[in-house]
């Protein structure tokens, strides 16, 4: 086989599906293929390679009930997602035998949700990777293709920034991937990446986080942190209240076992807490409660909160009431429901 290509610098207006781009220039490359038993036939076209817009790029994809940024907004997992919109000051280019859409320079991504709320990932390279199988309804209503990934990159001046209002969550890395499907996030490159979710806020050198299965009651997914870095709590209902705050040198990994969230951190870590103050210990595992929301007593200061500590190696620990050093340290702690009862503005 071998390519050719058409080149028209008009304005372009094209439509895949419910999918749409516009701009100017447009260049359509097609693989041509050649016929070996005929020495005066001309190749023949054997489809589409690739087709690109040069200027003024505007692109709109439809997601379906696809989360392109996992559990966004308030609407149910049947739902239908509002659209994606794509700008960029370089080109847009689609393979078809990839099935990518890529952007480069300037690259702003938004969607908008019904009820105001607005996700928007800046770069300055992005690329969507789409699955395409006819097999399922909601693929043939999206003309074949959903998307699979986004993988977005930027620059030492200009990294990678992500804003999404509907989940309260951002992001600041030179890399960004995102597997829609698998719902796995990855933040790497450069010296520190950085995320915040629902104003709790994390840094490290690298950041892989799996998402709760759809439909999960689950408060946390599971996470990997490679390198120096900090995870700072913080209750929503509560913005000045840290529950507990934990420092590494080396890494920090959350696991489940036996279905409960388990904090793993390695590097002389330092773990600070409302309530008992700081510790130092060479490992050290966090065994994390998340709040039940069906059970009205567990008034917990936030969504996830430590229930035990247990410290190993050079342990020192230093309180309002209690400053020392040991060896081994396994503390329970507990949350007790208040039960207060309200009385009236007089007293009674």
């Amino acid at each position: 086989t071998r390519r050719s290509s058409d080149l028209t610098d008009s304005k372009v207006d094209m439509r895949l599906g419910p999918h749409w781009g516009k701009g100017r220039e447009l260049e359509i490359r097609l693989v041509a293929i050649e016929r070996a038993h005929s020495l005066d036939s001309q190749p023949s076209i054997g489809g589409i390679d690739s087709l690109e817009i040069k200027q003024d790029v505007q692109a709109q994809f439809s997601p379906g009930t696809t989360k392109m940024f996992g559990e966004l907004g308030q609407s149910s997992a049947s739902a239908t997602n509002p659209p994606v919109n794509v700008t960029s000051q370089g080109p847009f280019r689609f393979d078809f035998a990839h099935q990518v859409a890529s952007f480069s320079k300037k690259v702003k991504l938004v969607q908008v949700y019904p009820q105001g709320q607005v996700d928007q990932l800046l770069s300055d390279k992005l690329s969507m990777y789409f699955a395409k199988d006819k097999g399922s309804e909601q693929q043939q209503a999206l003309g074949g293709f959903l998307p699979g990934s986004i993988e977005a990159t930027g620059t030492d001046s200009e990294p990678v920034v992500l804003n999404s209002q509907s989940q309260q969550a951002t992001a600041r890395c030179k890399r960004l991937r995102i597997e829609v499907q698998s719902r796995r996030v990855t933040l790497d490159q450069g010296n520190e990446v950085t995320a915040t979710f629902q104003g709790s806020e994390i840094h490290a050198r690298q950041l892989r986080y799996q998402m709760p299965p759809a439909g999960s009651a689950q408060k946390i997914g599971t996470f990997q942190a490679e390198g120096h870095g900090w995870l700072q709590v913080i209750a929503p209902d509560r913005p000045t209240q840290k529950p507990f705050e934990v420092r590494w040198l080396e890494s920090m990994r959350l696991d489940r076992v036996d279905g409960k969230p388990v904090l793993t951190l390695h590097g002389r870590p330092q773990l600070e807490m409302v309530g008992m103050g700081r510790l130092w210990a060479d490992g050290m595992k966090l065994y994390l409660r998340e709040r039940d929301e069906n059970n009205v007593n567990d008034l917990l200061p936030a969504e996830v909160v430590p229930e035990r500590m247990v410290a190993d190696g050079q342990v020192a620990i230093k309180t309002a009431e209690l400053s020392g050093e040991i060896n081994h340290l396994d503390m329970q702690i507990n949350y007790e429901a208040s039960n207060l009862a309200l009385g009236q503005p007089d007293g009674s």
